[in-house]
């Protein structure tokens, strides 16, 4: 069954997947920082317009209320105004204002004070004595002749400019508020009058909201939802002055509660911020506002324009970016598939061939006549193919030779680890480098802990080396065929014989050495017994020939006999002890020279048991 070449792992995919990575990321990084520094470009601007707007609005208020400072100024200090008050108050107090005298005095005076009202174009004019009596007004007003601080006017805005100025003797502003004698709202700008050095009165200007609407009105260069606010602050609230574009009748009857979400910036203005941000306004709309504290009228300003309005650009801007954006990516996509294509079709074609080879069929070949790179390729694959067959063969029988080894291998492990006595391989400093499993058992661990591990903190354990080890120490021993032997006993009384000769060398050149710990324990314990009776048959025979001797001397053959007796008889038994003894010792020893030696032990005890047995029948003839 031929491979297939799954989209999501091909080189294909990859390819594309590579190209369209490296073509869009920098499309779309630079697609991205385009339309974010135009954004924030649109943005800027309109805060920027809208700062201007504010700032000229401001300014234009600012002046406008310096000019009115300048012109009550000009009339406080104005001689005519000053010797108005001085002629009339005595005779407002004196003969009211509906005398001939107070007639006569204002007819005089009058034309004066309206030249002077109209220089300054100011609403209406207003002479006030010291004690709170309005002597003049040229605003045609029922206000004539009553006093702001008893009179039925005590709680107006003109009697409030009055106290302010009387009290800090100086220019004195009031609020906008609905002012009843002109039936409308209205403002006073006051200022002290003296007469050299001595405070005579008061003259006070009316400024009518009509003055100030025309700060609202001009929305040039804020669109067309664009407006300037404009409002003072109350106990609580921010009370609108002027007509708004979406609220016509607001003026002095909208108020904004400071603790109300909408219309923020008109709050924070009135409250002497300044500041610019996206916020909603009194319609709970989002708007972009730009807001500004005015410190002589005591307002709050807005300049501001509705978000849809001031964002259209960017909108605009994001579906041109997003159309542009969706045409280069489709373009980049097709380019990037032409080019994928180009490439991976004829490493395909390779790797089909590649699959026929792969799968035992070395007589397909691959070349090409394209004389690019992947043609190139093709022809050097052949060429690999060719050698491939010859290597192909030469792997079989290497493989068969490698397995073959590893049986050996394996066979020579088992036998290793079937051994019963310890056996082990260590290195040229004394590390355990191989052990079966007799030596784990003796050194009482683990097979992974002994490797690596210096043998004699094991088993056998020492200060060092043995002695007669094949490593030598620093000098290893270059002949594999000598052996060391050594007779050890351990401290648990236990006897081994030790085997040390070289192994050859580990894969990385370091000298191996073999050490073989065969236990002779019983052997050394069978011999110590043969010896001792040995020694004991010995002391019988020295004995025995002492007593035949004797007997010989003494008694002859008659004596000789019973002596016999009695010597065979009491030779007897430790003889068949002494047979038995080595009969078993020679059943169950494993070492050849201790057989042989137990072997001809065994004869010269039955020698002696022929002979007891002999001297017995000589002892009783009769038996």
């Amino acid at each position: 069954m031929k491979r297939r070449w799954p989209l999501s792992r091909g080189l294909y995919p990859r390819l594309l997947t590579t190209v369209l990575a490296v073509a869009l990321l920098p499309l779309l990084l630079i697609t991205v920082l385009g339309f974010t520094t135009a954004r924030e470009t649109l943005y800027r601007q309109t805060f920027d317009d809208l700062t201007a707007a504010a700032e000229a609005r401001a300014a234009l208020i600012n002046r406008f209320f310096l000019e009115r400072k300048q012109d009550i100024s000009i009339l406080a200090s104005s001689p005519l105004v000053a010797e108005s008050i001085a002629r009339l108050e005595p005779i407002f107090h004196d003969s009211g204002i509906g005398s001939p005298d107070y007639q006569q005095a204002t007819a005089r005076i009058q034309p004066y004070l309206y030249t002077l009202k109209e220089n300054s174009g100011d609403d209406a004019l207003f002479l006030i004595a010291a004690d709170g009596d309005i002597i003049l007004t040229l605003a045609g007003e029922d206000t004539l002749g009553t006093n702001l601080l008893n009179g039925p006017y005590r709680e107006s805005e003109l009697a409030a400019a009055f106290k302010r100025a009387f009290t800090l003797l100086d220019v004195a502003f009031s609020d906008f508020k609905y002012y009843a004698p002109s039936n409308r709202p209205a403002s006073f700008i006051a200022a002290p009058v003296y007469d050299v050095h001595r405070f005579i009165g008061v003259v006070a200007i009316q400024i009518n909201a009509d003055s100030i609407y025309t700060f609202s009105r001009d929305t040039r260069g804020l669109g067309e939802s664009g407006e300037i606010v404009l409002a003072q602050r109350s106990t609580d609230a921010a009370t609108i002055l002027a007509p708004l574009k979406f609220a016509p009748d607001a003026a002095f009857k909208m108020q904004i509660a400071f603790d109300s979400k909408a219309g923020m910036p008109i709050q924070k203005a009135v409250q002497g911020e300044r500041g610019a941000a996206l916020s909603v306004d009194y319609r709970d709309e989002p708007i972009l506002a730009v807001w500004r504290y005015l410190p002589y009228p005591n307002w709050g300003l807005v300049a501001k324009i509705d978000a849809r309005e001031a964002f259209a650009p960017i909108r605009q801007l994001q579906r041109w970016t997003i159309a542009i954006l969706i045409t280069l990516v489709l373009a980049v996509v097709f380019a990037a598939m032409r080019l994928a294509h180009s490439i991976t079709g004829p490493i395909q074609q390779l790797a089909r061939g590649a699959e026929r080879i792969g799968s035992g069929d070395l007589e397909h070949r691959l070349a090409t006549d394209a004389q690019d790179e992947v043609g190139e390729m093709s022809r050097s694959f052949d060429t690999m193919v060719t050698d491939l067959k010859a290597l192909t063969a030469a792997q079989v029988e290497t493989e068969a030779r490698r397995q073959e080894s590893e049986r050996a291998r394996a066979e020579w492990h088992r036998v290793f680890d079937t051994i019963r006595s310890p056996l082990f391989l260590h290195d040229q400093a004394g590390r355990v480098v191989r052990a079966n499993r007799a030596y784990v058992v003796e050194a009482k661990a683990e097979h992974d802990r002994v490797l690596g591990k210096l043998y004699w903190e094991l088993f056998p354990k020492g200060d060092g080396p043995l002695p007669d080890c094949a490593a030598g120490g620093s000098d290893p021993k270059p002949s594999t065929v000598d052996q060391h032997r050594e007779e050890l006993t351990l401290a648990d009384g236990r006897t081994f014989l030790s085997h040390s000769m070289s192994a050859g060398s580990s894969t990385q050149g370091e000298p191996l050495y073999v050490h073989w710990m065969y236990e002779i324990t019983e052997l050394r314990n069978t011999e110590a017994a043969l010896e001792a009776s040995n020694h004991e048959l010995n002391s019988a025979l020295t004995e025995l020939h002492r007593t035949q001797s004797a007997l010989v001397q003494t008694e002859k053959l008659s004596a000789l006999g019973t002596l016999a007796a009695g010597v065979a008889h009491e030779i007897n038994n430790p003889l068949m002890a002494l047979v038995n003894y080595v009969q078993y010792a020679c059943r169950h020893t494993e070492h050849a020279r201790s057989a042989e030696i137990l072997g001809k032990a065994e004869d010269e005890l039955h020698r002696i048991k022929t002979i007891v047995q002999n001297m017995l029948i000589f002892a009783h003839p009769s038996d």
